[in-house]
């Protein structure tokens, strides 16, 4: 569950709250024990896109907590202020990022569940607006994953194949998607541009004098026909 879901940058507005720092998010996985037997030698391993690779910051994560006690839990990643000043960084091609194309923050924590337990793990933590800002797209899907490991020499044995969950953070950019002022003005202007040069070289070829001409002799010919 996430409390932020999508995410609209509109960066002329003039209802734009947040500079550095972005709007808060809060997620939530919960991992339940519905089995008859207690759950243990398992690992879940939380990973948080939290940078681009060139160093662009992409959200800060400022708290992290579970509802169990006596669960032990590693935080690892990159502790560094990253970019203060955004660099240049086209994202368009790459509207997902994840633990396989960004920096992360990864979180490992030990599983005890005795059966019908359950544990929470919570993530709190804000979008960087200045880097958001200054990148270039106009989708961007940040992808939050949580997979469950078997610890070495666990007998415990998973029945999905894949026994990971996923929050993603949409956040878009509607004015990189609308076409820019300067465009459209210039394909008016190139289109009347082209439709005057047309009509000064059918007016060269004597196209409007000869039409002129037919309309001069068929209104000759009725007055004759009068008489």
């Amino acid at each position: 569950a996430s409390s932020l879901d999508y995410y609209e940058i509109r960066s002329n507005s003039s209802l734009e709250r947040y500079d550095s720092i972005g709007p808060p998010f809060h997620c939530t996985f919960k991992l339940q024990n519905l089995g008859f037997f207690p759950v243990e030698g398992v690992t879940i391993k939380l990973t948080v896109p939290v940078a681009t690779r060139a160093g662009n910051r992409l959200l800060l994560l400022t708290e992290f907590m579970v509802d169990q006690e006596n669960t032990t839990c590693n935080i690892w990643g990159n502790t560094t202020d990253y970019r203060r000043t955004p660099a240049e960084e086209d994202l368009s091609r790459t509207p997902h990022l994840n633990h396989s194309n960004s920096d992360v923050v990864s979180i490992d924590c030990n599983v005890k569940l005795a059966p019908n337990e359950e544990m929470n793990l919570h993530l709190r933590g804000n979008l960087w607006m200045k880097s958001l800002k200054a990148l270039k797209f106009k989708s961007l899907k940040l992808i939050t994953n949580a997979a469950l490991q078997r610890r070495f020499g666990s007998p415990f044995i998973f029945r999905e194949e894949d026994p990971s969950r996923q929050i993603t953070f949409e956040i878009s950019k509607p004015e990189e998607s609308q076409i820019p002022i300067w465009i459209i003005l210039g394909s008016t202007l190139g289109g009347l541009l082209l439709l005057a040069l047309l009509v000064l070289v059918l007016w060269k070829l004597g196209f409007f004098k000869s039409g002129s001409r037919r309309r001069a002799a068929e209104r000759e010919r009725r007055a004759q026909g009068l008489e």
